[in-house]
């Protein structure tokens, strides 16, 4: 049984985070922890303050924003020089949680799901297209339109 399910639900859990009171839940620390929260945020389209995010249509940030405010209907991002805010209603069908992976390398990662745009040469000529994506494999993924695409064609 996971800590959420121990204290009765993630908002329990979270304050228990919160206000330190997490020594009589060992084996668990304030990592993994927080850390059990994210992943349950990240399965159940949460966001809060503090989380890094991507738009699920890769081609508009290549970098994961931070939100750093919430503003009563919409959460305040950054990411290096710039800032900016989306609508709270918007996260959970526009917006997906950047993967831990994206947050070390700071850019995006292909991950299924996203919508990305792509040019490649089919048959010597030069062909764009749009879709999401539906598989990964190590040098290629595929698309909702059947296309199988080098990685390297992704135009980001």
């Amino acid at each position: 049984m996971n800590l959420i399910e121990k204290l009765g639900g993630y908002t329990e859990a979270k304050r228990a985070v919160e206000n330190d009171v997490l020594e009589q839940f060992a084996p668990y620390t304030h990592e993994t922890a927080r850390k059990e929260l994210l992943e349950y945020r990240r399965e159940h389209k949460i966001y809060e303050v503090g989380d890094y995010v991507l738009t699920i249509d890769a081609c508009f940030s290549v970098e994961p924003l931070k939100l750093v405010e919430y503003c009563g209907s919409e959460f305040k991002y950054t990411f290096p020089g710039h800032f900016g805010y989306i609508l709270k209603s918007k996260m959970s069908t526009a917006w997906r949680h950047a993967t831990d992976a994206e947050i070390e390398a700071n850019k995006r990662l292909p991950h299924v799901g996203d919508t990305v745009s792509y040019g490649a040469y089919f048959c010597g000529e030069f062909e764009t297209g749009r879709g999401k994506i539906t598989q990964i494999d190590k040098d290629y993924i595929t698309l909702d339109n059947h296309m199988i695409v080098d990685i390297s064609e992704i135009v980001q």
